[in-house]
């Protein structure tokens, strides 16, 4: 029926301001009666078009019945078309959502651009001074639009989103995760701790290696007996840029523990 890949339909929700409704008034039967309208709604269609369509083809959907007629005519937004600038200066969260979409398109198969426009939408989001919760809402469908295809650079994206954890959106990649996210089960936690536990044996020796062990790794994670040893190793962890729920689990101190020793470090 329609040949576009999607078609955003939102309501306009317009309540009528009147002291006790709208009033409509009737004459009949020589007295003046009135009725109230309550809780009236304007509903209003937007079709944004994400795939080119055949030029000159009418923005209208007919369809005729058994004598029923329905003809509908509908606005439209074509995202190819859209001023990129403007979208970048405005303030409107939608323009932000629809530069997301064009960026997508402009982007193509190339994950290169994707995590570059990734980092500009991001820092927008973070000039505006929203609320958390809106900017949350709008980086969700940011990130789902331009997320890097390619598992090589999804893990760069990711690389950057831990040196960045100071801004608003890489706190949310944290929060909203992918589905191969920040936000690890016990199962993968343990399947990293197993490479953190060879690189910690390797670079501090035999104070941490005597608690670690390949064979403890590997079955139970990383237990750091002294708590002097757990410092220094969550140290390191932070210097290598991992995350600190994830440093807590392994070297067994509390998270405020590592919070404060990276508060320390900086």
């Amino acid at each position: 029926m329609f040949y576009y890949h999607s078609m955003i339909r939102f309501k306009y929700l317009k309540r009528k301001e009147y002291e006790e409704g709208a009033v409509d008034e009737a004459w009949g039967g020589g007295r003046k009666t009135s009725r109230t309208r309550r809780g009236v709604v304007d509903v209003v269609s937007l079709a944004i078009l994400t795939a080119r369509r055949p030029k000159g083809e009418p923005e209208i959907f007919e369809h005729a019945l058994f004598g029923n007629e329905l003809r509908y005519v509908y606005p439209t937004v074509r995202l190819w078309e859209l001023d990129v600038k403007r979208l970048e200066e405005s303030h409107n969260p939608f323009d932000l959502a629809l530069l997301a979409a064009r960026r997508m398109i402009d982007s193509g198969r190339s994950d290169n651009k994707r995590i570059a426009f990734l980092k500009q939408l991001g820092g927008l989001l973070d000039e505006r001074g929203w609320t958390r919760e809106r900017c949350l809402a709008l980086y969700r469908f940011i990130e789902w639009a331009l997320l890097p295809v390619d598992e090589k650079k999804l893990e760069e994206y990711r690389n950057w989103a831990h040196k960045e954890e100071k801004k608003m959106y890489v706190t949310v990649f944290e929060k909203i995760g992918i589905e191969k996210g920040m936000e690890m089960g016990l199962e993968k936690g343990k399947e990293i701790g197993k490479e953190i536990g060879k690189e910690i044996g390797k670079e501090i020796g035999r104070e941490i290696g005597e608690e670690i062990g390949i064979e403890k790794g590997k079955g139970e994670g990383i237990l750091i007996g002294k708590e002097e040893t757990k410092r220094e190793a969550a140290l390191r962890m932070l210097d290598k840029g991992l995350g600190l729920s994830l440093i807590a689990e392994c070297v067994d101190l509390p998270e405020e523990e590592v919070l404060r020793l990276r508060d320390e470090r900086r």
